[in-house]
């Protein structure tokens, strides 16, 4: 509650920095509002907790990120890392939403992956492009400036 303190005096909020109010139960409706603010998330911390500078011992903090789901489609999948391309359909059309890199190795990704090599429809030296026919949920935290999902994981396939 001192650090807290001090930093209530010494940063100030602005469009980047928002100072968030201590609570003493309840997180609940914090996230929440994290959520439609779209910020990262928050993070639980023990009233009587110490400071440890670098590595803090476990279960002192708890960090409850905020992720949103999207359904995207699988567009491809890279020949010299273990990625796949992915995209979302709009208007019609399938946008490219980035790179899937997470939860390929769980038996989900390990049990799509053949259908998606039998799919193949073109090739460059490093990427194999598919048929879009394997839909998939990721969870991801926020779209990028670029348009593009930040830090997506496979959550599940849909088709």
């Amino acid at each position: 509650m001192q650090r807290k303190a001090l930093l209530d005096e010494a940063v100030k909020e602005n469009e980047f920095i928002k100072r968030i109010r201590y609570v003493e139960q309840g997180f609940i409706p914090l996230y929440e509002k994290c959520r439609e603010q779209e910020l990262e998330g928050i993070v639980l911390k023990r009233r009587d907790s110490l400071y440890y500078k670098g590595q803090r011992p476990r279960g002192i903090w708890q960090r409850v990120v905020v992720y949103n789901r999207e359904e995207c489609i699988v567009t491809g999948f890279s020949k010299k890392t273990h990625a796949w391309s992915i995209g979302v359909e709009r208007n019609g059309k399938i946008i490219s939403a980035g790179l899937l890199e997470h939860g390929l190795n769980t038996p989900i990704g390990k049990t799509v992956f053949p259908f998606l090599k039998q799919a193949a429809v073109r090739e460059t030296k490093d990427f194999v492009y598919v048929e879009p026919f394997v839909k998939i949920e990721v969870r991801f935290r926020h779209w990028t400036k670029a348009g593009k999902l930040r830090l997506p994981v496979l959550e599940r396939v849909i088709v």
